[in-house]
């Protein structure tokens, strides 16, 4: 997987580590690389690939800032 220059980074309370690219969010969970990125068919998807910050709030979501999209809770 070809990883591009983050533009936001956080870690989760877990240890996750969450990467927001230009090309859709990104999970490091010390072994594996995920990449999650927006679909038109599944709503449920972020809500555009270009993520421009990241939260990882205390109650464990992620909030996800995205350029075209607004924001997406996971």
């Amino acid at each position: 997987m070809i990883i591009k220059v983050p533009t936001a980074i956080t870690q989760d309370k877990s240890g996750i580590m969450w990467f927001g690219t230009q090309d859709g969010l990104v999970r490091f969970d010390g072994y594996n690389f995920t990449r999650f990125t927006h679909s038109v068919d599944d709503p449920t998807s972020i809500a555009d690939n270009y993520i421009f910050s990241l939260w990882a709030a205390p109650d464990g979501k992620l909030w996800v800032g995205t350029d075209l999209g607004g924001v997406s809770v996971y």
